[in-house]
């Protein structure tokens, strides 16, 4: 099988592969012979090379076909591994020429490989850590929002409404409009006296005032509560009378809500126990922002390109999540035009964080092999088996839920916690707020050099995605 690989543009290669004759013949038998065992003949042929030598007239070009693309199968997997290309993403065959018994079968294949990093950089990077310590006024208002989520709502009487209470109106807009007062009338709505809760029109309006009182507020329609996916635009005065108020009970600190909360004995306790549980929060998020410092460093200092098609479905899944998304949440309310120009607006973050995603996977890859970092079967059985008693679900039932690419899903992290695990050993650990500082001006000029260079590839990936849509 004669083979030759010619170089195109970035990590595109054009392969051609030349199939002996001998293995053509050998295919169109074999296909040929699957055909005929599949298939009714009309008149009856008891004899199995009378009805081969029919179906090879009447099937000729399904056999033709399914012969070529049999051969592309076979023969390109071969062909990639006799010529040491590490090929990423699908191959597209661009040419083949016609099967012919008797005659080689020749075809051109054009795919990506994968980008080299033969001298990866990752030892000795800055190691920004960051404080996690937790003061007593942190403990203290980790505490008061404990309790303000343990208040329970008591009638209020005659008492007024008050901030973090409650008001029960009835309301009417002042139009003449009959159509619009039938639609927007609402009687004992529930409005929560707070300021991200309740528009401030209609806050200042109810505070102070007692069950009974009638009055009038001019508040948008849009601002109402529960009036926004209704009443579209438009402004409104609103005859408004306060049914019922409720002021909120919040309970003392002591080492009964100690008790009822948590379970424990003691306010002490309770306050050691929300202590250690900030600090863990803490340490969790101080290590998410050392690892993605870390990876924009490990992007910086190991520029590649990185191949197109790969980026390209990326790009495309993550738009196409955003655009699920956001026909699930609004649903018919959001007209096609307004969707378009919500998904428009994330294309370029989603384009960076797709191409961080892609490079980080090679990076990763090279580390790894650096490094000897592998991920063994049992160690993906093991940690699939830890996740279905999370879930709550049997260890088969979470891999069919998965699927091959779920699974792994599964081993890429195992060994991006590893290979990240291994940079971590060789940095310098620094503080990570002067760091920011420090690094803030010269990583952004990095950073424009390395997405310029990579200008080519983004705009590339833009115009496959918009041509993926057109189609």
């Amino acid at each position: 099988m004669n083979v030759t690989v010619e170089r195109l543009d970035g990590l595109r290669r054009r392969v051609t592969v030349e199939v002996p004759a001998e293995r053509v013949t050998e295919s169109l038998d074999k296909v040929a012979k699957l055909v005929s065992k599949n298939v009714n003949v009309p008149g009856g042929y008891r004899d199995p090379k009378a009805k081969l030598a029919r179906v090879r007239q009447i099937l000729r070009k399904e056999i033709l076909e399914q012969t070529a693309h049999s051969l592309v199968s076979e023969t390109l997997p071969e062909a990639i591994e006799q010529q040491g290309l590490a090929g990423v993403g699908t191959p597209e065959v661009t040419d083949e020429s016609p099967i012919l018994a008797g005659a080689p079968f020749r075809y051109v294949v054009e795919l990506e490989v994968k980008p080299e990093l033969s001298n990866v950089r990752y030892k000795g990077m800055a190691l920004p850590v960051f404080t996690t310590s937790v003061s007593n006024e942190d403990v203290d208002r980790a505490l008061e929002e404990m309790r303000q989520q343990s208040a329970q709502f008591v009638p209020a009487g005659t008492d007024p409404v008050e901030v973090g209470g409650a008001a029960v109106v009835d309301w009417i807009p002042r139009t003449t409009d009959e159509a619009v007062v039938k639609k927007l009338s609402r009687k004992k709505v529930v409005v929560p006296m707070e300021e991200r809760l309740c528009p401030e029109p209609l806050r200042t309006a109810l505070l102070g005032r007692r069950v009974g009182e009638k009055f009038e507020v001019e508040v948008p329609v849009a601002l109402m509560p529960g009036l926004a996916k209704d009443g579209g635009e438009g402004k409104y005065v609103w005859a408004m009378e306060l049914v019922d108020a409720y002021r909120a009970r919040i309970p003392e600190l002591n080492d009964q809500f100690a008790k009822e909360t948590r379970g424990l004995s003691s306010v002490l306790a309770l306050r050691g126990d929300i202590r250690e549980e900030l600090t863990k929060e803490r340490q969790d998020e101080s290590n998410r922002r050392t690892d993605s410092l870390l990876e924009a460093e490990l992007i910086a200092a190991n520029p590649l390109d990185v191949p197109t098609g790969v980026l390209t479905g990326i790009f495309r899944n993550r738009m196409q999540t955003i655009r699920d998304g956001l026909e699930k949440r609004y649903g018919k309310e959001l007209e096609m035009g307004y969707l378009d120009q919500f998904v428009e607006m994330r294309s370029n973050e989603e384009l960076r964080a797709s191409y961080r995603e892609v490079a980080l996977y090679f990076i990763h890859d090279a580390i790894a092999e650096a490094e000897g970092v592998t991920v063994e079967e049992s160690e993906v059985e093991t940690e699939l088996a830890k996740l279905a008693r999370q879930e709550g679900v049997a260890p088969d039932f979470l891999k069919s839920k998965y699927g091959k690419e779920g699974i792994e899903a599964v081993r890429f992290r195992l060994r991006g916690e590893r290979v990240m695990a291994a940079v971590r050993k060789s940095g310098i650990v620094v503080n990570g707020d002067s760091y920011i500082r420090r690094r803030a001006y010269s990583f952004n000029v990095r950073r424009v050099v390395r997405l310029r260079s990579s200008g080519a590839v983004l705009r590339r990936t833009r115009g496959l995605h918009a041509r993926g849509r057109a189609c």
